[in-house]
């Protein structure tokens, strides 16, 4: 019921006679996106966002190319209600507030991470009208014009992959008859910013990365795991990365 009023309010607002003043400002929306190691980060920045009580708008982003995985905002009163992802490429965010708020020209009003589906493509995000009506609102009630954007995203990224193997031949060497780790965690950091990755049943785990220096790292789970080298480096430059393997012995009576 809550998001049912919030639409309803937005729409009867030009019958209220706001429109009367047609356009009294405008709020422009442009969007700007960076790759955050194996995260795509797209911000909503802002300009006259002065006195606002309300919003709603849509947006569509390239399903295929990327997945929604977390929307932040400096609005005070935003949360994970003031928001929807279909998971097929559409967003709804709506807001309203007894408070009017504002912020500064440049401002991200909303900031959202995509995890990247896929590398050396092209996709794209735009605002949009077709899922929500495109208004926002001030604390006179007035209804503001809005110049939105379009966005193109080139997924020019690259891949790190190895193995986490149980070095049973205790002997610090890939041997053919050993066999992969699963479900074990791989951390991987870059510019002070950390992600994770969770091993499949043969041991392989996979980052997508733009260039960059990344360090990887294994996250034993007991004391009785010893990591032949428990620290790898490896630079990106134009290419996959590939054979960064973990090899681990157990010094446990009972093999795992």
């Amino acid at each position: 019921m809550k998001l049912f009023t919030l639409h309803i309010i937005f729409l009867l607002l030009p019958l209220a006679g706001m429109m009367a003043q047609s356009c009294p400002d405008t709020v422009r929306l442009k969007i700007m996106s960076r790759f955050d190691g194996p995260d795509l980060t797209v911000d909503i920045l802002v300009e006259n966002f002065k006195d606002i009580e309300g919003f709603q708008f849509g947006m569509n982003y390239d399903v295929d190319m990327m997945r929604l995985k977390l929307v932040s905002s400096p609005i005070t009163s935003f949360n994970a209600d003031n928001f929807s992802d279909n998971k097929k490429g559409n967003i709804r965010f709506f807001w309203l507030t007894n408070n009017a708020e504002s912020l500064p020209d440049g401002t991200a009003i909303l900031s959202m991470k995509f995890s990247a589906q896929q590398i050396s493509s092209t996709g794209f995000i735009n605002i949009s009208d077709k899922q929500l009506p495109l208004e926002f609102v001030n604390n006179k009630l007035e209804t503001l014009c809005v110049e939105t954007d379009y966005k193109e995203i080139l997924s020019d990224g690259y891949t790190i992959s190895g193995r986490l193997i149980h070095d049973k031949q205790e002997n610090c060497t890939l041997d053919a008859i050993e066999k992969g780790l699963s479900n074990w965690m791989i951390e991987m950091s870059s510019l002070g910013v950390k992600y994770y990755r969770t091993t499949s049943e043969d041991g392989s785990y996979t980052f997508t990365v733009p260039n960059g220096i990344y360090t990887l790292r294994v996250l034993p789970r007991n004391e009785y795991w010893q990591i032949c080298d428990d620290v790898i480096n490896t630079f990106v430059s134009g290419s996959n990365v590939t054979n960064q393997h973990f090899l681990l012995r157990n010094s446990s009576l009972v093999q795992e």
